[in-house]
């Protein structure tokens, strides 16, 4: 039941970052924070069946706090009961990895940051690093996916808060 619940809170986010429109932050302070952070990881899978792109924790735990010193009160990914990989990029959800035999788990991919973003989505405010990998996108397409998974851009979640009432 646990990993259930696990399960449907992950796709809850993805789908409710679909359902809003990303806006791009200025954030000089955490561009030079990442700017020596590696721009790979290796390819995981969880028991749930997420595959993701494991990365070096810093991209949250290091942005996390300048992040706060510009937006206030925010928190971690984990709160959510959602992070439980840890920081990472979603390569495939469960639905899409289902039944697949992921040959390439355990290999290095990399990545390019392209800039944070703040995404509004019903009570919650999302705090993101829009990422892309044409590695992982053709991995995706391999495997008979779309590039990028429900026309949803490859991210690293940084923070989350309860969005103020209009």
């Amino acid at each position: 039941m646990r990993l259930l619940n696990r399960c449907v809170g992950i796709l809850l986010v993805a789908i409710v970052l679909l359902s809003a429109i990303p806006i791009p932050m200025q954030a000089p302070s955490i561009s030079t924070q990442i700017e020596n952070y590696s721009r790979c990881g290796i390819l995981e899978q969880a028991t749930s069946g997420l595959v993701y792109l494991k990365i070096d924790k810093r991209y949250v735990d290091g942005v996390l706090p300048l992040l706060k010193q510009q937006e206030g009160d925010l928190k971690n990914p984990k709160e959510l009961h959602l992070d439980s990989v840890g920081a990472h990029i979603t390569v495939m959800t469960l639905q899409e990895s289902c039944g697949k035999n992921i040959v390439e788990l355990g290999e290095s991919f990399c990545f390019s940051v392209e800039g944070l973003y703040v995404v509004r989505a019903g009570k919650k405010k999302f705090y993101y690093l829009k990422v892309a990998s044409d590695a992982l996108q053709n991995l995706r397409e391999k495997y008979g996916l779309p590039a990028q998974y429900e026309d949803h851009d490859l991210h690293i979640t940084v923070a989350w808060q309860k969005a103020k009432e209009d």
